[in-house]
């Protein structure tokens, strides 16, 4: 199967634009930074311990949890770890930073009927954070997080609970996101329209293609390469 062109995505028609925060919209950098460098650090200061060792702590328990709720949950590190993820996190919010054209697309969205909705495998609290510091959410009809319906965007139970929720018709959706997990999952659960973003991380880049995996999703560096087709539309 071809993926769509972004001129064959029905825009004027679609029921849902779905789009997620971090490496979408907002530079993953902030966050990659963060678990590889900001946290490991304020770890080995408070508990004594070199930065590598403190770094392949985190890894490791990444590593156990990845693609489950824990993994996005800043409570179940706290526990986990023995730090305070959300006073450290705190510290960093000065660094959240809109991807390069990324508020441009939002705006261009706002002239299609679609209802427009944030979907994020963030933590309420770090929703808060970037909502604080960007405003991100003047841009959504709704935000929600994956913690609201207690499963994790890769999880089939995430997606039913959307359609349950919102009363979506997920043949008439377009789902923009860089996971490649997040994507596959949309597409078993029926997502129509899947664009992967593979410029996420202004830093730390990406390290694989969801082509490579299987995944039927059209690729786009960046948001910013849809915003001329969308207005096109509006």
């Amino acid at each position: 199967m071809t993926a769509p062109m972004l001129d064959d995505i029905p825009w004027q028609h679609l029921d849902t634009v779905l789009l997620d925060m971090d490496g979408t919209l907002l530079d993953l950098a902030f966050d990659t930074r963060f678990w590889l460098h900001t946290l490991p650090a304020h770890i080995a200061a408070v508990k004594g311990i070199s930065v590598d060792e403190a770094t392949q702590r985190v890894i490791a328990h990444a590593d156990r949890t990845r693609g489950t709720l824990d993994w996005y949950c800043l409570d179940h590190w706290t526990r986990s770890i023995g730090v305070d993820i959300r006073s450290v996190k705190q510290t960093q919010s000065h660094l959240v930073r809109w991807l390069p054209g990324a508020e441009d697309f939002l705006r261009a969205l706002q002239r299609l009927p679609a209802r427009r909705i944030l979907a994020t495998n963030a933590h309420p609290f770090i929703l808060a954070i970037k909502q604080a510091e960007v405003h991100v959410q003047r841009y959504f009809d709704r935000a929600i997080t994956s913690h609201d319906f207690d499963a994790p965007k890769e999880y089939p139970a995430f997606w039913s609970a959307l359609e349950r929720s919102f009363g979506i018709d997920l043949s008439r959706t377009v789902l923009i996101d860089d996971s490649i997990n997040v994507l596959e999952a949309a597409q078993r659960a029926g997502v129509a329209y899947r664009i992967e973003i593979m410029r996420p991380d202004s830093e730390f880049g990406k390290a694989g293609r969801g082509a490579d995996h299987g995944l039927d999703a059209m690729e786009v560096d960046s948001v910013a390469e849809i915003t001329d087709t969308v207005l096109a539309m509006g």
